[in-house]
C-alpha cells in the first residue's frame, strides 16, 4: 500500500505468471455501475509498472493482459456471512469484492452448515449481518 494505490496479487499455479490487482483510490471511486470507465490509460499503465519495478523487482513489469472491473466492499471492507437476523430462512455469503470464487468451498460448505444444523464451527462473528444493522451502513 502507497500513498497513490493499494494492491494485491497471487500468483498462478503454474507458477508462470503473477496476478497484480491494484485498488480504487478516493477519486476513482464510481457511485452508479454505469459509469465505469474500462479504458486502460498510459498513466494508468506507467504506475503500474514503476509499482512492480519499485516493490516487485523480480516480476517482468509489463503486463500480458490488463483488464478494468468493478469490486463492491462493504464499508468495513469485509464480507458479509451469517443467517440473517430477521429471517431464519435466509444465509447471507456476499460482498466477497470479487475474491468469492478462491474462498468459495469453505463459504459452501458454511453455507451449507447453516442450512442444515442451523450453525457452523467456522469463526464467522466477525462476518455478521447485524454490525450493519447496528451501524446502518454495508
Amino acid at each position: 500500500e502507497s500513498e497513490d494505490f493499494s494492491y494485491y496479487g497471487f500468483p498462478s499455479i503454474d507458477g508462470t505468471m503473477v496476478k497484480i490487482g491494484m485498488f480504487t483510490t478516493e477519486k476513482s471511486r464510481i457511485s452508479n455501475p454505469d459509469l465505469l470507465d474500462r479504458t486502460i490509460r498510459m498513466e494508468e499503465l506507467s504506475s503500474f509498472k514503476e509499482l512492480i519495478e519499485k516493490d516487485l523487482p523480480d516480476l517482468y513489469s509489463d503486463p500480458s493482459r490488463v483488464n478494468s472491473y468493478m469490486e463492491i466492499y462493504t464499508a468495513d471492507k469485509h464480507p458479509i456471512v451469517g443467517k440473517s437476523p430477521d429471517c431464519d430462512h435466509v444465509i447471507y455469503l456476499t460482498a466477497f469484492s470479487g475474491h468469492g470464487f478462491k474462498l468459495a468451498p469453505v463459504m459452501g460448505k458454511i453455507g451449507a452448515e447453516l442450512a442444515m444444523f442451523g450453525k457452523t464451527d467456522y469463526q464467522i462473528e466477525p462476518f455478521s449481518p447485524v454490525r450493519f444493522i447496528k451501524t446502518g451502513s454495508i
